[in-house]
């Protein structure tokens, strides 16, 4: 194939009864290429009827480095000084954080993994023979499919798939460079690399756009927009945001409607994790309606640092960010004025009519993706 995609395995189920993977089914299809899409298995299985043509499935790769690994067929050595330096790192973590974590076995599994998965994935690439390999994820054991592209002499392209920023540390390297890194990264805008330490020359870091993003904002632009306050949940601090949300439903002095829209992995456990919504004025909405739909019905949107609040600001919602953990991602948004800090629902209340100052859209999310893709696709090859 011209092109190898190798996708996250999750997937979203959208209105034509098809699983599609947002970031690279938009694409694909645009770009009048042979391509081969790969798709590692999401908590043991697969969506389908998936979106994806030209998929394939890496399971016989991933379970027989399991097997390899499990079994002890395949075991990664160590030097005298690489066992010390994995000891002083082990020492640093208990004597910084107060944990003791069992570094040596973890840090020899996962590199047993690797030396058992990387002949499969070089077989494989060299099978496929692209001229580009591209991937959404790059860390948490697909350095070994990088790897492999690279030994194989098939530049590796990563696309953005989420916030990155200086505190993410797959993607942040103020002081040194990363060993297995991709070649280049796509970014949906300039914003993303230049508050982060890529570990990568800025030639190699092409802003060209969230094609998905830009697809749904066009398909709900005559949407009227309605007073409509949307909470934006996360798993590690819904705790506090719902509460903070139903606080505010209970505001007689409030006359919006509080829609909380859960993450997809409280679907099927917000009831128990957020029991005083059950029977609150909260509107809690799982997948339906989308939550693109959503930004376009709503005129404010409160959260703390999730992907989606950029989303959100795309489609031009007034944006409150709670103060609580996470609001450090946040910081540029709140220092130029594009999100308000709140710290209670009083304080929600009465900065409820401040509003924000002009979101530049493009530096954050690049128009026209496609032809941006198509565009640094051809600057690769040549």
């Amino acid at each position: 194939a011209d092109l190898l995609f190798y996708g996250k395995g999750r997937r979203k189920k959208m209105g034509d009864g098809f699983w599609w993977d947002i970031y690279i089914d938009p694409i694909v299809d645009e770009l009048n290429k042979n391509t081969v899409v790969l798709e590692r298995p999401f908590k043991v299985s697969h969506r389908t009827p998936a979106k994806t043509s030209g998929l394939r499935y890496t399971d016989l790769i991933e379970y027989t480095g399991t097997v390899l690994q499990k079994t002890g067929a395949v075991e990664a050595s160590f030097s005298d000084e690489e066992f010390s330096k994995i000891e002083e790192i082990k020492s640093r973590i208990l004597s910084d954080f107060d944990v003791d974590i069992p570094l040596r076995r973890m840090v020899k599994e996962d590199l047993s993994l690797r030396k058992a998965r990387l002949p499969l994935y070089r077989r494989l690439v060299r099978r496929v023979d692209p001229e580009i390999a591209f991937l959404t994820v790059s860390y948490n054991g697909r350095e070994t499919f990088v790897e492999a592209c690279q030994a194989e002499g098939v530049p590796v392209v990563e696309l953005q798939h989420g916030v990155i920023n200086r505190y993410h540390m797959a993607y942040s390297f103020p002081y040194e460079n990363k060993k297995v890194f991709p070649d280049y990264f796509f970014s949906f805008g300039e914003f993303w690399s230049d508050s982060t330490d890529l570990p990568l020359p800025d030639e190699d870091v092409h802003p060209v756009g969230y094609p998905y993003l830009e697809t749904c904002s066009d398909k709900y632009a005559g949407i009227n927009e309605s007073e409509i306050v949307l909470f934006i949940s996360q798993v590690r601090i819904g705790e506090r945001l719902s509460q903070f949300a139903k606080s505010l439903s209970e505001r007689p002095d409030v006359d919006e409607e509080v829609v909380y829209k859960l993450h997809p992995k409280e679907y099927g456990s917000w009831k128990e994790r957020y029991p005083w919504l059950v029977d609150s004025d909260v509107t809690v909405v799982a997948d339906d309606p989308p939550l693109y739909r959503l930004f376009s019905e709503s005129r404010r949107q409160v959260g703390v640092h999730s992907t989606a609040l950029y989303e959100g600001l795309y489609f031009g919602l007034d944006t409150y960010i709670v103060d609580i953990s996470g609001v450090e991602y946040m910081r540029y948004l709140i220092k130029n004025g594009h999100a308000n800090l709140v710290n209670s629902v009083d304080d929600y209340v009465a900065k409820r009519g401040m509003g924000t100052t002009n979101f530049d859209e493009a530096y954050f999310f690049r128009h026209n993706p496609i032809s941006n893709f198509k565009q640094s696709i051809d600057e690769i090859v040549s």
